[in-house]
């Protein structure tokens, strides 16, 4: 008999199977990822980067297309499972916060090239 984990989310999953463009910071680049499935308030995504996020590091997204499109404000919200799956692979799932509600994160240290 296999264990699964319990499912976090409160909204129900949607599958589903496009790019996505997120970031940690408004001055950071934005790196790619491809979107496994959504709900209402979380997205869960798989990418590819040298310094990984860590849970509740805040996160901007930007869904389908180049983030420069976006009239509105990015999507904000805080990351809230990082989980490797093969080979530098990661399995992000981040909860995602309405324009309005202010998104509360750790403190994160920047890194820098001298540290």
């Amino acid at each position: 008999m296999s264990i699964q984990p319990r499912d976090r989310r409160t909204s129900e999953r949607r599958p589903c199977s496009r790019s996505i463009w997120w970031r940690r910071h408004a001055d950071d680049l934005f790196q790619q990822g491809w979107m496994v499935d959504e709900s209402d308030r979380g997205i869960a995504f798989l990418t590819r980067v040298s310094d990984p996020p860590r849970p509740g590091d805040a996160l901007q997204a930007a869904p389908e297309r180049w983030p420069s499109g976006f009239a509105s404000p990015l999507p904000r919200g805080v990351i809230r499972r990082v989980e490797s799956i093969q080979s530098g692979v990661l399995l992000i799932a981040a909860e995602l916060f309405p324009a309005e509600q202010r998104v509360v994160t750790r403190a994160v240290r920047r890194r820098t090239a001298a540290a």
